[in-house]
């Protein structure tokens, strides 16, 4: 069902050059080829589907070699016979960027190109050295994400999984695993569960 539904985030109900004046089309075309494709071969692709090309300038390596931690962490659940869940659906990720990124957004977001790259590779440094805040501030730079962006993606996504998961620590031991982006400042998952009365301790690597 999952998977239907992401087929189904892939594709609008109008054509992205119905949306456009003829110039508008014209220019997203040819920042279209710096992505490897062209206006009419993502024609009927919704705004959700325009926005996740950014990844591939954001990602230095080809994409049939990108490995992502959340594919390899529920590869080894499943062969260790672990429950998996989620803390929401597919929908309901794809509704909040949707309504994050519309179409004008989108391409404002290709338009960075390169400028996509260059803050990936300080945010994957950030990570690696479990500097949070400054990865939150990689993540949250006004350039990828305003405010209002920032509240439909994170915040209220934050808030929603925060009243989820005592219910689900309250069953059994879990092991939650969010991107980098929720964990950090005052509606980060960190400090709501903090402001719910549990002790939350970092696991370090030094």
């Amino acid at each position: 069902n999952e998977m239907a539904s992401i087929q189904k985030m892939m594709n609008a109900d109008k054509k992205i050059s119905e949306q456009l004046t003829p110039e508008e089309a014209k220019d997203l075309d040819k920042i279209l080829a710096e992505y490897g494709t062209t206006l009419k071969n993502v024609d009927s692709h919704s705004s959700a589907a325009l926005y996740s090309l950014v990844a591939t300038k954001a990602v230095p390596c080809p994409q049939n070699e990108v490995k992502m931690y959340e594919i390899e962490l529920l590869k080894t659940a499943l062969k260790n016979k672990k429950t998996v869940s989620g803390l929401e659906k597919v929908d309901e990720q794809t509704y909040a960027i949707s309504q994050a990124y519309d179409l004008k957004e989108s391409i404002l977001q290709l338009k960075q190109g390169n400028q996509y790259a260059v803050a990936v590779q300080k945010m994957a440094e950030a990570f690696k050295n479990e500097d949070l805040k400054q990865l939150d501030q990689l993540i949250k730079d006004p350039k990828f994400m305003n405010k209002r962006q920032e509240k439909l993606v994170l915040t209220d996504r934050n808030r929603n999984w925060a009243e989820k998961m005592p219910e689900i620590m309250k069953k059994q031991s879990s092991f939650f695993a969010v991107g980098s982006g929720h964990l950090w400042g005052d509606n980060g998952l960190i400090n709501l569960l903090k402001s719910k009365g549990y002790t939350v301790k970092p696991v370090s690597n030094l």
